[in-house]
């Protein structure tokens, strides 16, 4: 059995970790809709690392459950949105202009 005081330190631990990583998802969703392409890109990438890291196979361990991030669907196409604004693009040829 763990001892309740180590136990009690752990939830505390995770508190602040779900907390603060729901915070970067939020302020990185703002970074994907105002700013520089590059910055864009990267909001895209570290939102889409920590979907992947707080997944709901993180949750299949009671302990870690709590950490599980589900996104909303407003989120969800946001990130449809830039995936399909910034990667599935047609690259113009030589010489095209549109």
């Amino acid at each position: 059995m763990m001892n309740p005081f180590l136990l009690l330190l752990l939830q505390n631990d995770m508190q602040r970790l779900t907390r603060q990583s729901g915070e970067l998802i939020k302020t990185c969703s703002t970074l994907l809709l105002d700013s520089s392409d590059t910055i864009k890109e990267e909001a895209f990438i570290t939102i889409c690392d920590l979907l992947v890291v707080f997944s709901r196979q993180i949750g299949i361990n009671p302990m870690l459950a709590p950490l599980v991030y589900e996104p909303s669907e407003n989120m969800q196409n946001m990130l449809s949105d830039f995936v399909q604004e910034h990667v599935f693009i047609e690259e113009e040829e030589e010489g095209e202009y549109s």
